[in-house]
């Protein structure tokens, strides 16, 4: 995930609370959830056009959001690391297969998702998006992945990854 400015966050931050003055130190919010969190859950709290009310419990659930992103993608590391391995072809390898094509239609969806709001400027569908993707990864566990199990979850957290970077 990008980090941003704190300058910036600053700015979003001020913007959103005058009008309510319930306002927020956005350094203190950089301090305890970082940029990242900080900027991803002002970006998924409203859209833009409408004014962003501060809530510690979504700021709480962006972090857990990245922090689940992180656990799926050191969980997998070790897997994606390795040489994929030759299967037979069985009933456990059309139900993996079955999953993988899943994944891969809900990867391409999300992908045409992100981009088509990017195109409105509607940066809350998207992180919605991503969510939903990475529920998708979490329901294959690495250990007895198939090989295409696995190009499937390299590619979804490729597209996760890179999808998440702008927020």
């Amino acid at each position: 995930v990008a980090t941003g400015s704190p300058k910036s966050l600053k700015h979003a931050i001020e913007r959103m609370s005058k009008s309510k003055g319930n306002g927020v130190d956005p350094d203190e919010m950089v301090e305890i959830y970082g940029a990242d969190a900080t900027r991803l859950f002002i970006m998924f709290a409203a859209p833009i056009e409408n004014e962003l009310v501060w809530n510690e419990a979504g700021i709480e659930g962006a972090v857990r959001f990245l922090q689940r992103v992180w656990r799926l993608v050191y969980k997998w590391e070790p897997k994606l690391q390795k040489p994929a391995r030759k299967q037979g072809r069985n009933a456990t390898a059309e139900l993996s297969a079955d999953q993988a094509k899943k994944l891969r239609q809900k990867t391409h969806q999300t992908i045409k998702r992100v981009g088509d709001a990017f195109e409105t400027l509607q940066f809350n569908t998207p992180v919605a998006a991503l969510m939903e993707l990475s529920n998708e990864i979490a329901d294959i566990e690495p250990d007895g992945a198939t090989d295409d199990e696995v190009a499937a979850v390299r590619e979804a957290l490729t597209a996760l990854t890179l999808m998440l970077t702008p927020f």
